[in-house]
């Protein structure tokens, strides 16, 4: 896959935006040993916020969109259901442990 050339410098969905989600940042991130050089030495930093429109101006962020269902694990009990989900053999239609 060649990574798309059109980057966007503004955020295209915020929280608390009325505009609709079309897009998840989600999965692996991989970053250059440099990018760590970005992060102030101290307090906390935003990837969203600080870094990543620092990559986009520097043409250096890029993306893979994936049809793939994404599964949110940010609770326990939505790290529970993923775990169950993914025990299951759903090929054999059984319960793999």
């Amino acid at each position: 896959m060649r990574p798309s050339t059109n980057f966007c410098a503004e955020p295209i969905y915020e929280k608390d935006s009325r505009n609709s989600l079309v897009y998840v940042e989600a999965g692996v991130l991989a970053f250059r040993k440099s990018c760590l050089d970005l992060i102030p030495k101290s307090g906390a930093t935003s990837l969203e916020n600080e870094i990543f429109p620092l990559l986009i101006q520097q043409r250096q962020l890029a993306a893979y969109v994936t049809a793939q269902r994404f599964y949110d694990i940010g609770t326990p009990e939505r790290l529970k259901a993923i775990e169950h989900f993914l025990a299951h053999d759903h090929r054999a239609d059984t319960i793999s442990n």
